[in-house]
């Protein structure tokens, strides 16, 4: 059962850390100006 509730919980975290991975890589591009649209999703 424990596995059932934690599973959940660690994909969410893994989720969330990757878009914040995500958002930081496009940052670090727009500001060095790899990416001349930045805001463009």
């Amino acid at each position: 059962m424990g596995t059932f509730v934690t599973f959940p919980i660690f994909s969410g975290q893994l989720l969330a850390l990757a878009l914040v991975y995500f958002l930081a890589a496009r940052a670090w591009t727009g500001t060095c100006g790899d990416t001349p649209s930045l805001g463009v999703w």
